[in-house]
């Protein structure tokens, strides 16, 4: 502030022009982390416009002050200077360490900010971010060979970003917020019908193998639990809780980090789920299963899907390729493991189920993304279950 033409008052912040005798507010004053070269932001007008009416009155002053959007101008006028891409690696570190994503959802995240944004408005400072370049991008996105989803998932994630930075004060309205996602196109989901199911655990319960025995098990919580694989191989025998089992790590795919417990989707993945008596037994009967075929003493501690030499997960790829083998062994079309969450879904509201009774058990954040991710499917399934019904009039 220079004090040859304003003279300080009673009031920190508020200063007096010397010659003239109006008033101006220093709105980032009295704020210690950004005294070090910070760029100060006064007002001087009743309506902080340019050419606006002077303040005349310290009363008027204060009221300025002391406006409920003080302390956010102050974060906003130290955040005006700094660059979106420098923003974007705060957001992904809160990602990571704050939100407690999954080290692999933040990774994608990463990818994707790091070719289809950051070379188009890194280099921007965060406040001049407008809709146009938000427009200019979804413009790039279009003439790209990216699938409809994939296109969908980065306009998701650049709207997950400027949300976050309008919860941090770091600007004010986000620039994604009117323009609209790329149409959502209809896709296949692939799940086993209750008969497929039925007819690959029947084959499975004709085989006397550990792989078998593991297949089994396996398909076994992942249609019971509906969890997704990555928590489904990360699962201790020590997960079991009583009657449930706890779900609070995902697999970890950092291939940097020696410790494969990872943390879940988001927070609201780790959970509590119940389970029955029978599904108790088949992981307990599972242990002694390991026992008899490996020379390995298993340990409560020890992971349910475990290598028994290594005694680490399983890999990703020896799973899905025994998995496979019984599918074609038993007959079956080939689905995912993951699709084994699908299957559990298709299977409950089968069963009646209403999808908020479901989501909880999925782990979803909120109960608009089961919707929005199976509210189809239950449609299907109660025209198929009203179809049924004529059989009986």
């Amino acid at each position: 502030m220079n004090l040859k033409i304003y003279e300080k008052t009673n009031y920190p912040g508020i200063y007096r022009n010397k010659k003239n005798k109006n008033y101006i507010v220093d709105i980032s004053a009295g704020n210690k982390e950004f005294d070090v070269g910070r760029n100060r932001t006064t007002i001087s007008t009743l309506n902080g416009k340019k050419g606006g009416p002077k303040i005349l009155k310290i009363s008027e002053a204060l009221n300025i002050q002391r406006n409920p959007e003080f302390l956010d101008m102050v974060k906003f006028s130290s955040n005006h200077n700094t660059l979106t891409k420098d923003v974007i690696n705060e957001y992904l570190d809160w990602c990571l360490y704050n939100d407690k994503q999954d080290y692999s959802t933040v990774k994608k995240k990463k990818s994707k900010f790091k070719v289809w944004v950051t070379p188009y408005i890194g280099n921007k400072k965060i406040k001049d971010i407008s809709e146009k370049d938000i427009i200019s991008i979804h413009k790039i996105l279009e003439n790209s060979s990216l699938s409809n989803e994939s296109k969908r998932n980065i306009h998701k994630d650049m709207a997950a970003l400027f949300n976050w930075c309008v919860n941090e004060k770091i600007i004010r309205i986000s620039p994604i917020k009117k323009v609209k996602n790329f149409p959502k196109e209809k896709t296949e989901m692939s799940y086993w019908t209750p008969d497929e199911f039925k007819k690959f655990r029947d084959y499975l319960d004709t085989q006397e193998t550990y792989w078998a025995k593991l297949i089994h098990l396996i398909t076994t919580i992942g249609i019971s639990l509906g969890d997704r694989i990555g928590e489904t191989r990360v699962l201790r025998f020590s997960s079991i809780k009583g009657n449930q089992i706890e779900i609070a790590h995902s697999i970890n795919y950092d291939t940097r980090s020696k410790d494969k417990d990872g943390s879940t989707k988001n927070f609201q993945s780790q959970r509590l789920v119940d389970i029955s008596e029978s599904i108790i037994n088949e992981i307990n009967d599972f242990k002694k299963i390991i026992e008899l075929n490996f020379p390995v003493e298993v340990k409560n501690n020890d992971y349910i899907f475990m290598n028994p030499v290594t005694k680490e997960p399983y890999s990703d790829s020896i799973l899905r390729k025994h998995f496979y083998k019984y599918c074609d062994l038993a007959n079956v079309k080939r689905i995912r493991l993951y699709d084994l969450r699908h299957t559990s879904v298709a299977l409950l509201m089968e069963l009646g189920w209403e999808l908020y009774h479901i989501s909880e058990r999925l782990g979803h954040k909120n109960y608009s993304t089961t919707v929005e991710k199976y509210g189809h499917l239950s449609n299907e399934i109660k025209q198929k279950i009203a179809n049924s019904i004529d059989k009986f009039l």
